[in-house]
């Protein structure tokens, strides 16, 4: 053996830098350009439609251009269409409800796994009800949100069925 551990058992090897090809840089703006004009005058020009539906774009600013366009929805008759929201009076149902019981909106929110958030938008009249969420806030706050006798109350009528 040579001077090392392996000795010349690599010595047939070739560890220089070896260069297989040149990179290609993305054709600039000039070239796509000059590319798209041959084409065009050649008539082998072949125009693509992108479809991007459900493309959102949030702008602190103006974030409520999606909100305008969504407004717009219309169905087969022309007719809008409304977004049904939470209504005010069970909005104000909600929030008598819990400050009766001295809660915080976090402390409902955490009592129904909820984010405090969704507490909020119900409680102002922006969200969409959803009747899950709102059982469950019927059940922690004890009382009913939407009119009617009172959750778990029994009502002090007669129970109809077997004796």
């Amino acid at each position: 053996m040579s001077g090392t551990m392996w000795g010349d058992a690599f010595g047939h090897q070739d560890w220089g830098v070896q260069t297989t090809g040149t990179k290609r840089s993305a054709p600039t703006a000039s070239q796509r350009k000059a590319n798209t004009q041959s084409a065009a005058r050649a008539g082998t020009l072949r125009a693509e439609v992108k479809h991007t539906a459900g493309r959102t774009s949030i702008n602190a600013s103006s974030g409520s251009r999606n909100d305008r366009s969504m407004s717009k929805l219309e169905n087969d008759d022309g007719e809008d269409l409304k977004v049904v929201r939470v209504s005010g009076s069970v909005a104000r149902n909600i929030q008598q409800a819990r400050t009766a019981k001295g809660w915080t909106q976090k402390e409902l929110g955490m009592r129904i796994s909820e984010k405090a958030a969704v507490i909020g938008q119900y409680e102002s009249g922006r969200a969409i009800p959803n009747n899950f969420v709102i059982q469950k806030m019927e059940r922690a706050l004890g009382t009913r949100l939407r009119g009617g006798p009172a959750v778990g109350g029994g009502g002090g009528g007669r129970r109809r069925g077997r004796r």
